[in-house]
């Protein structure tokens, strides 16, 4: 378990919410028109979901609660622009981070989007929160959220996706996250990934190291996969990316590793970033559930690309690895022989 990860909370009694969808938020949509963001924490209009005849409570229980701990500051150093920017990234995932832990340990509705995805007014009230401070701090910089879309210059934007993990949210699970990238002509320059209900925090800044907690990010230096650990999401999602493609050089990939874990979400890339494990396997993704974690990985020594060895954060895969097996893994995915 990860340093300063919180024991599982009570578990949790949900009844299935009714599906309701809206077509103006499904995931496969290209993100390019600019909509008004509401700041009314109740339902919204263009959200993309419509809340379901439940209101249910909050994630952990009217008797239990989770106090978020302050995350570390991080180093000093570094032009005062590069730090302005770091700050203002750090000072709006704690305050999206605050928004959403009051809703998990309080109350909230669930809603579906087009693609069965749940949404509540903690994801869309917290990405309020963000752009409001990102564009405040720094107005010539636009936006790509997940829950609203692009907001003005998408040459040098944020990336946000105010809840990483919804299901998790939803269930009560404590492995959520806001995550936010600043991401400059198509480069990933700077990533925050903040947990309040474990209150685990990591950043990365290009040219200025990672680190979670204060502490130092380092991949660990395993270089044979026989002695490596293969965390992965969703097999399903693993077994039906690409129409089954990789499906067989993933199977290969099980067979040669030493241990494989089943995380998923930004929870499955620290384990890799802390040296916890070697290699990191995710499908089914959007831009915004990966953007911090480029400049993470090759700040902390690693690497990311995604299954076809791409350095990219749009073809909906992603690897990542220490960096010493990353050539080996996507041989096997390509269909290289065991």
């Amino acid at each position: 378990m990860p340093v300063g990860m919180a024991s599982r909370p009570a578990r949790l009694t949900l009844r299935q919410p009714r599906v309701t969808t809206n077509p103006c938020l499904r995931r496969g949509a290209s993100p390019t028109s600019a909509p008004h963001v509401p700041r009314s924490p109740k339902t919204r209009p263009g959200s993309g979901a419509t809340p379901s005849a439940r209101a249910r409570s909050g994630a952990l229980g009217s008797g239990r609660s989770v106090a978020a701990r302050e995350p570390s500051r991080p180093p000093a150093g570094g032009s005062s622009s590069a730090r302005g920017l770091l700050d203002a990234a750090l000072a709006a995932a704690r305050a999206a981070g605050a928004v959403a832990l009051r809703y998990f340990t309080g109350g909230f509705e669930v809603s579906h989007k087009a693609d069965q995805s749940p949404v509540t007014q903690a994801d869309r009230e917290a990405e309020e929160t963000i752009v409001e401070q990102l564009r405040a701090a720094f107005p010539d910089v636009g936006v790509l959220g997940e829950e609203y879309g692009a907001q003005g210059n998408q040459d040098r934007r944020w990336i946000v996706d105010p809840i990483d993990g919804t299901k998790n949210f939803v269930r009560g699970t404590p492995y959520w996250a806001t995550l936010i990238a600043l991401e400059e002509d198509g480069e990933v320059t700077l990533g925050v990934v903040y947990a309040p209900a474990t209150g685990d925090l990591l950043w990365a800044q290009r040219g200025r190291g990672a680190f979670a907690n204060g502490a130092p990010l380092r991949v660990s230096t395993v270089d044979r996969l026989a002695a490596a650990t293969l965390v992965h999401s969703s097999l399903r999602f693993l077994r039906t990316a690409e129409d089954g493609r990789y499906w067989d050089g993933f199977v290969r990939l099980v067979d040669r590793t030493d241990r494989q874990r089943g995380f998923g979400d930004y929870l499955a890339y620290t384990f890799v970033l802390r040296g916890q494990a070697e290699v990191a396997l995710e499908a089914d993704l959007k831009p915004w559930d990966l953007a911090p974690f480029v400049v993470l990985f090759e700040e902390a020594g690693g690497r990311f690309t995604d299954f076809a060895g791409r350095r990219t954060i749009y073809s909906g895969t992603a690897l990542a690895s220490n960096g010493r097996l990353h050539g080996e893994v996507l041989a096997l995915l390509a269909g290289a022989p065991p």
